[in-house]
């Protein structure tokens, strides 16, 4: 497991690698209203990346893809140094992720769709019935320590692929791998509209082990959540 240690100025998190003792990074402890801005930015853009539609956000999820399969050695280097795991274990999370990138990217359109279920009631047989999906606006994604890498991408990339943006927040133990630069290829969304414009889809953020996510379930529509507390 990742070993952290508050710095005594309690504005960031020391990073060790649980095998030596080394500090390998540390990250910063962000207050409660740098969580609201970053909600609040996420929640202003959204709709923008919604509008995209899913073959549009099909194209920048397959870019986070190739970016993961680009930095496939990084990434494993990141979740070997915090998590102790053997470089087979860390460098299968990269793997894993691009595999889970290019099943959402490929589906997200078909899952997406709308659905014109049959009505069995006689009285309804002159009516049309259609389902429609949307996103939650803001999603927040809480996780835990054991696969600080593929863990967020279970949660993070669907709702992204659905058209929300999300908010991550790595619980406890696991730091910097949850996200290991991977957010940047979508974080900055680009499109063409006279100008290059960019909006961000995903927001990292960093509290103390104490407060745990309680700012991110505050902060967001919907909670996904894979840690115990």
């Amino acid at each position: 497991m990742t070993a952290i240690q508050p710095k005594t100025d309690a504005s960031t998190i020391t990073v060790r690698n649980p095998a030596d003792g080394r500090v390998v990074g540390t990250v910063p402890i962000e207050t409660s209203d740098a969580v609201a801005a970053k909600a609040r930015e996420l929640r202003l853009f959204q709709p923008e990346w919604e509008a995209l539609g899913p073959h549009g956000r099909k194209r920048w999820l397959l870019r986070y893809q190739d970016w993961v399969f680009d930095n496939a050695e990084h990434i494993a280097d990141v979740v070997q140094s915090e998590t102790g795991k053997t470089r087979v274990e860390a460098s299968a999370e990269p793997a894993l992720a691009a595999t889970l990138l290019d099943y959402w990217a490929g589906h997200a359109e078909r899952f997406l769709a709308d659905k014109h279920p049959r009505s069995f009631n006689p009285l309804a047989v002159t009516k049309k019935l259609t389902t429609t999906y949307r996103p939650y606006p803001v999603v927040g994604v809480i996780t835990p320590w054991n696969y600080p890498f593929v863990m967020p991408v279970l949660d993070v990339v669907p709702a992204l692929a659905a058209g929300a943006a999300v908010l991550l927040k790595p619980l406890g133990r696991e730091r910097r791998a949850a996200g290991a630069r991977s957010g940047d290829r979508v974080r900055r969304h680009r499109r063409r509209r006279h100008r290059q414009r960019r909006f961000p889809a995903i927001h990292r953020v960093h509290r103390d082990r104490q407060e745990g996510g309680g700012r991110v379930r505050g902060a967001a529509d919907s909670v996904q959540s894979r840690a115990r507390r």
